[in-house]
């Protein structure tokens, strides 16, 4: 009986040393997942600080092309009044000449 119960101590010694084994491993599992988790979470932070920096590069771009654009479009518009202007003088030259 006594060899009986010290087997089963030594299976119960055994037993919890495979759970503390496992316990340490599960642990060493999770801050190994935790630690990469934070390398991703500063990847992200890095992209996400890289795409608005460039988010509001365009927009400065884009600002000042529509500003160039506006600009173009005051001059050309400047442009068609100077030559509307030149053609109705030139018609009333022609008109005068033959009249």
């Amino acid at each position: 009986m006594m060899t009986e119960v010290n087997q089963l101590l030594d299976q119960a010694k055994r037993l919890t040393s495979l759970a503390d084994q496992l316990d340490d491993h599960e642990r060493l599992e999770a801050i190994h997942n935790m630690n990469e988790l934070e390398i991703e979470a500063c990847v992200l932070k890095e992209k996400r600080a890289y795409n608005e920096n460039m988010l509001a590069r365009q927009h400065t771009e884009f600002e000042k092309v529509k500003e160039e654009a506006a600009a173009m479009i005051r001059r050309a518009e400047e442009e068609m009044k100077e030559i509307s202007r030149c053609l109705a003088v030139q018609k009333k030259r022609l008109a005068e000449l033959e009249g």
